[in-house]
Formats: structure tokens, sequence, C-alpha cells
């Protein structure tokens, strides 16, 4: 009976143990935070402050989240103190793009609009027309292409208004994605030719990047793997000089779908795997979903359908949580696909009809155009020969207008809406700070430090007398 009571006082302790070393390992991690900012910050001019957190907040945003969180929380804090409106708008904008990248789109959009708010109380056009174009792409991101297209237009005749060079090019890029999704891949190609040409002429290597991932996504979609692989190479060279871990993991994973449609798929495995690996690191959950979809197709290969579809489930769940659209049709299909090699086409006739509702209601013609090849091949093998007809003249309707060869000199002048994605990058910069020799004081470390201390001892004598309860509590338990 009491090895029973000893076993009851470890089980309820344990949980408490746990929590009190989760906390000690959470305030631990806050204080080094803490550390970083004071020590960045000493010798920095109040009005500079935000400056240096903001860089700070770029440094870690591509792959340390929960830092870069912390960096911008700060930012935002060290604005209000000085009460400058621009500056807190800074900061506004700088918490949106970290959210962003860790895809909590709305929150996102919510900071975005304070930014916007910001910068209006001080008549930045500038400032407003970034933050325009950020909602969009989360808007793209979520391929609502309608309300994309009203916040890039905004922004863009801000930016003409303006001259501003950087700004068309970041135009011309996010036209040809939009085109991209709108299967017109003659357009597409003819805006990021013209944005690659001003990107090389100002010496912009980030939107050069931008651009040639961009182009190789069209020269893999109309089947020209030779230029996809130069284009996504170069654009891999680029995001390693910049240290854009972000952009680095994008391009291994379209290299591995491009040797992955050539039929090279130990290649494509390598470099999917590598991508997935890099996408976990940084927090990058969308490019978690597109490198999930790649290794589900390589296991289907392998006729491991079972591990291919729970892989699917698990980019589904993704993406429903951050609301990708054109992501959860692609996923679908996916499934359909699987369910379609073990021969099970009833429950691979729904999925592919749940992916076209998706796709239709988006207006992502080359998605709709895979589903109704996969409805041809799945009335085919039921038999249903009426309704495989009409899905093939479909097909066939469709293809004929996204069936289109490209070459470099169809570019022309781009106009409309600015598609920049802005906030999904990051560059290196250098940190207002001073080096300091010998003892640095550091006020905000010691209160953390020391309420730190008060709050574990407090847990420490709580548990003391938990114990002792228990024990006095086993005691009398001995005399009944």
């Amino acid at each position: 009976m009491r090895n029973n009571s000893n076993i009851m006082n470890f089980l309820l302790l344990r949980p408490m143990v746990l929590i009190m070393l989760l906390f000690l390992f959470s305030e631990i991690k806050s204080q080094d935070y803490y550390h970083e900012m004071d020590s960045a910050l000493t010798g920095v001019q109040p009005n500079e402050k935000v400056k240096v957190l903001i860089d700070l907040t770029k440094q870690y945003r591509n792959h340390n989240a929960s830092k870069a969180l912390f960096f911008a929380r700060q930012a935002i804090a060290k604005g209000e103190e000085i009460s400058d409106n621009r500056t807190i708008a800074d900061a506004f904008k700088n918490l949106g793009a970290v959210y962003y990248l860790s895809g909590y789109y709305d929150s996102a959009i919510v900071y975005f609009e304070k930014s916007m708010n910001g910068y209006s109380l001080v008549g930045d056009s500038i400032g407003i027309a970034g933050n325009l174009n950020n909602i969009g792409v989360i808007y793209l991101e979520r391929s609502s292409y309608d309300t994309a297209a009203l916040f890039f237009s905004q922004s863009l005749a801000i930016k003409t208004s303006l001259n501003d060079s950087l700004g068309c090019a970041r135009t011309l890029l996010n036209l040809g994605i939009i085109f991209q999704e709108k299967g017109d891949y003659q357009q597409s190609h003819a805006y990021l030719i013209n944005a690659r040409e001003i990107n090389l002429k100002i010496k912009n290597d980030e939107g050069l990047m931008d651009c040639l991932i961009n182009l190789g996504y069209v020269y893999l979609l109309v089947s020209d793997f030779e230029k996809a692989l130069q284009s996504y190479n170069l654009a891999l060279d680029l995001a390693n000089k910049l240290n854009d871990r972000y952009s680095g993991a994008l391009c291994l994973n379209n290299i591995g779908d491009v040797f992955f449609r050539m039929g090279e798929f130990l290649k494509a495995e390598k470099y999917i795997t590598d991508a997935f690996l890099k996408r976990e690191e940084i927090g990058d959950k969308s490019g978690m979903i597109t490198s999930l979809i790649n290794m589900a197709k390589i296991f289907e290969k392998s006729a491991n359908y079972a591990r291919a579809n729970e892989l699917y489930i698990q980019a589904l769940k993704i993406a429903g949580e951050l609301g990708e659209s054109r992501k959860e049709a692609d996923i679908l299909a996916g499934m359909s696909f699987n369910l379609r090699k073990q021969r099970n086409f009833e429950h691979a006739l729904q999925f592919t009809g749940q992916s076209l509702e998706i796709a239709e209601r988006i207006g992502s013609k080359s998605q709709i155009l895979m589903n109704y090849k996969d409805f041809v091949f799945l009335y085919s093998a039921i038999n249903a020969q009426d309704s495989a007809e009409k899905y093939l003249e479909k097909y066939h309707e469709l293809k004929n207008v996204l069936d289109v060869s490209l070459s470099d000199d169809n570019a022309e002048s781009g106009s409309g809406m600015d598609l920049a994605r802005s906030a999904s990058k990051s560059g290196g910069f250098a940190l207002k700070t001073q080096a300091w020799k010998g003892f640095q004081h550091n006020e905000t470390l010691l209160v953390v430090m020391t309420t730190s201390i008060v709050i574990i001892s407090g847990l420490l004598v709580f548990i003391f007398l938990l114990l002792a309860f228990l024990s006095i509590n086993n005691r009398r338990n001995r005399y009944f």
C-alpha cells in the first residue's frame, strides 16, 4: 500500500516538475533574447533603437521565428516609447512580415493595416504602397486573385506616381505570378522577362532571384526542363549568396520537381528531402506543404501508397490551417491519383471532384486542366464513356488555350497590378551596435533574472509543501 502511495506521489509530482523545467528553459531562452537585444542597443540613440531591432528581426525571420517575433515586438515597444508614428509604422510592418513568413496570414494582415495607418498619419506614400502590396501578396497566396489585384492596383498607382523603378520590377514579377495561376504562360513569361531585365539593370540580386524562380516555374509548366533547371540553379546561387535560406529551400524543392518530371527519381528525392528539412528548420509551413506533396509522389512511384497518403493528409492539414486553397486543390488531386493507382476509382472520383470545385472557385486553370484529365481516366476506368468523352472535350478546349511555346524575345512593356513579394524576402543588414570591453551593465537582463529567481523559488517552495502534505497524508493512511 505504501509503494502504491509513493507511486501516486511520483505521478502527481512529475507533471509539476516537467512544467517547472519547461518554464525554466523558457526563461533562460528569454534571457538570451534580452541579453542579445541589450548588447545590440548599447550606446545606440533612442531614435535609432527601433531600426536596430528591425534589422535584428530581419536577420532571424527566415530561420528563427521565435526570436524574430521577440525582436519585432520589442521594436514596437521602443517605437511607442518615443511616440514616433513613422517608426511605429515601420515596426508594425516588420512584425507583419514575420507573421507572414510563419504562415499566420490573418495576423500579418492586421499588422500591415496598422502600419499603413501609421504611414498615413505622416504622409508616407511609399510606406502605404508597400503595405498595400504586402496584403495583396497574402491574398495571392490564398488564391484570392481578385482581392489581391485590388490591393496591387492601389499600390501600383502610388508607385507609378513616384517613378519607382524597383516597384515597377516587382509589379512585373508579380503580374507574372498572377498569369501563371490564370494559365496564361505566354503573358506570364513576358512580364517576368521584363522584370528580370530591370533587376539586372539596377543590380538588384534579390529581385533577380525572384524572377529566375518564377521563370523556372513557367518553363516547368510548358515542359522546357533544360531552361527550368538553368533558371532554378542560377536562383539557387543567388539565394546562397544572399544567405536566403527560405528561397534556397524553394529552389532545391523545384529542382527536385524538375528531376521528378524527367524521371530521375533518385535525384528528385535527394533535392526534395533537403528542401523539406530546411523548410522545417526555418518554420516555412507553406513550403513544407509543397515538399510533402512531392515526397508523396516519389513514394507512389515505388507503390508505397499508404505512406504517400499519410504525407498527403499531413500536407492537407497544414494547407487548411493556412487557408491555401490552391495547394488544397493540388493535394486532393494527388490523393485521387493515389486511389486511382490502387484501382479505387469511386473514391478517387470524389477527391477529383473536390479538387475541381476549389480550382474553379479560385480560377486556377492549370489545376482545372489536371482535374479534367483525371476525370477522363477515372470515368473510362468505370466504363462511363459519356462522362469520359465530355471531360476529354473540356480538356482539349482548355489545353489549346494553355498550350504555348516560349521564347526570350517576346517581352513587352507591362503595366497594371503590383504583386511584389517584398514581405517574403530578407537580406543582410549592418547592425548599429557598439562593442564594449569589460563588464556591461544590463538592467533589463537583471530584472528578468530576478523575476525568474523569485518565480522558480516559489515553485520549489510549493513543491516542498506538497511533498510534506503527501507525506503526512501517507502516515495517516497507515493508521486506518
